[in-house]
């Protein structure tokens, strides 16, 4: 096919070579350098960004290892603080009615609580928790609501240690009169045994050697008079955490029952 002629009429000039221009770029191979009042500004962002970065790792920090360092520091000093147990002597009660005995540990200073109470207040049972001192009564009225297992360790030491429990049943004509406690000083079972005689001033009666029995509790019962009257009397323990689950609490703290019945 033949070339048609170039049109007269288009005025549009041939493209010349070598008649392309490029953008000067040189400005973009020179270093890179922040100066003057830039510079400063650069500076104080990175610096901002190292104190943020190091308060933010501080935290993580803060939460996770030294936090359970804190816990565990607070948790050893709740154990070892120094609270007065300051047991009460069965023998010396177990000949007064319910009435008498509520006096007589109320007259010793005690603070008391009522475990079983009905809507309106009114004790159902006798069964009185003596609380620990710096431990209030509405403190310990919530924490028995939630349950103990249900505390974290630091509140279930700080309730426990230093208080008891006295529970008085007259069923049928069967007279029991038992006190419950976690022995913080004693070192395992067997000296807790040795203790809770003690502490009834039970040292002259003849009680059997300590025994394990199938339930994983160490026992030594006897028999003892009060008043012309015989009386079977035991004590019971465990490892606290037979009863109760309290984390970091030494596997030497005891659960002791006294028991005393005829």
């Amino acid at each position: 096919m033949p070339l048609l002629p170039p049109d007269e009429d288009n005025e549009e000039m041939p493209i010349p070579r070598n008649s392309v221009r490029y953008l000067d770029g040189s400005g973009l191979a020179r270093p890179f350098r922040i100066t003057g009042p830039y510079l400063f500004v650069v500076v104080a962002f990175i610096i901002a960004a190292v104190i943020i970065g190091g308060l933010l790792l501080f935290k993580v920090l803060d939460s996770t290892i030294y936090a359970a360092e804190r816990q565990k520091a607070s948790l050893e000093e709740t154990i070892s603080r120094e609270v007065a147990l300051e047991l009460p002597i069965l023998s010396d009660l177990i000949t007064l009615d319910d009435a008498d005995i509520r006096e007589n540990l109320t007259a010793a200073g005690h603070t008391l609580v009522d475990r079983d109470i009905d809507e309106d207040g009114t004790p159902q049972s006798f069964d009185l928790v003596k609380l620990p001192e710096g431990v209030s009564v509405d403190e310990a009225r919530l924490a028995y609501l939630q349950g103990i297992n249900s505390l974290d360790s630091i509140q279930a030491v700080r309730l426990l240690k230093g208080s008891w429990e006295m529970t008085v049943d007259r069923t049928e004509g069967v007279l029991t009169m038992k006190v419950k406690y976690a022995d913080f000083d004693s070192d395992g079972v067997d000296e807790a045994i040795k203790t809770a005689i003690a502490s009834q001033g039970w040292t002259e009666v003849e009680m059997k050697k300590p025994e394990a029995d199938a339930y994983g509790n160490t026992l030594s019962d006897g028999k003892m008079k009060v008043d012309g009257k015989n009386y079977n009397v035991k004590v019971s323990t465990c490892p606290l955490s037979g009863i109760y689950s309290v984390d970091g609490v030494p596997d030497s703290v005891s659960w002791v029952v006294i028991t005393m019945s005829r």
